[in-house]
C-alpha cells in the first residue's frame, strides 16, 4: 500500500512538471525556456525535476509524446475506424487541439526557423507523434474507400492535406484575430473544410 501511494505521488509530481512546462513552452517558446523557469513555475527546486527529467530535452519529448499519444489515443475511441469515420477521428483531433496550450504549441513547432532551437532528440520525437497522426487519418480514408463511401485514392497524401488544412486554419485564426475579424471557432472551420474534402472524395466525383 505504501509503494503504491508513492508510485502515485511521482507519478502525480511529474504529470504537474509537465503541465507547468507545457505553460512555459507555449509562453516564452523552446529556445526560450530553460529548467530553472519552469522550476520557478512550478514552485518547487531544480533538483526535483531532475529526479523526473534528464534534461530539458527529455522533459520536452516526454510533453510532445504524451500529448500525440492522448490525441491519438482519442482519435481512434469509439468503433472502429470503418464505423466511426473519417469524421469521428477529425473532430476529436480538432477538438484536442482546441484544448489549452495544444494550438500555441504547434504554431511554435510551425514557425520558420524553429528548427535550430530543437535537438534532434526532440525533432525527431515530433516527426515520429505527428507522422502517426497523419497514419490514422490515412487509415479511416483508407477504411472508407473499403466501403464504398470514397472513391480509391492515396490515403497518405489525402490525411497530409488534411492535416495541412488543419495548420492552415490555424495560421488563418491568427491573422484574422490580428486584424480584428471575426472567424468562425476552429471547429466549425475544421468541419466545414473536411465537408469539402469528403465531397470530392465521394464516389461520384468521380465520374463528374
Amino acid at each position: 500500500m505504501v509503494h503504491q501511494r508513492r508510485v502515485a505521488e511521482r507519478a502525480e509530481r511529474r504529470r504537474r512538471i509537465q503541465e507547468v512546462a507545457r505553460e512555459v513552452i507555449a509562453a516564452q517558446g523552446f529556445a526560450g525556456s530553460s529548467i530553472e523557469q519552469i522550476a520557478r513555475a512550478a514552485q518547487i527546486s531544480v533538483g526535483a525535476i531532475y529526479m523526473h527529467f534528464r534534461s530539458k530535452d527529455d522533459l520536452c519529448v516526454s510533453l510532445v509524446e504524451g500529448a500525440l499519444t492522448q490525441v491519438l489515443g482519442e482519435m481512434a475511441s469509439g468503433d472502429a475506424p470503418h464505423r466511426q469515420g473519417l469524421g469521428g477521428a477529425w473532430a476529436r483531433l480538432t477538438a484536442w487541439i482546441d484544448e489549452g496550450d495544444h494550438a500555441q504549441i504547434l504554431r511554435l513547432l510551425a514557425q520558420p526557423k524553429v528548427r535550430s532551437q530543437l535537438s534532434d532528440e526532440v525533432a525527431t520525437a515530433v516527426a515520429r507523434g505527428t507522422q502517426r497522426v497523419i497514419e490514422h487519418l490515412a487509415t479511416c480514408v483508407r477504411a472508407g474507400s473499403d466501403v464504398g463511401r470514397y472513391r480509391p485514392v492515396d490515403a497518405v497524401q489525402v490525411a497530409e492535406l488534411l492535416w495541412a488544412l488543419l495548420l492552415g486554419y490555424l495560421d488563418t485564426g491568427d491573422m484574422e484575430a490580428n486584424l480584428g475579424r471575426p472567424l468562425a471557432p476552429l471547429a466549425v472551420r475544421a468541419q466545414q473544410g473536411l465537408a469539402i474534402v469528403e465531397h470530392a472524395l465521394a464516389p461520384s466525383s468521380a465520374a463528374a
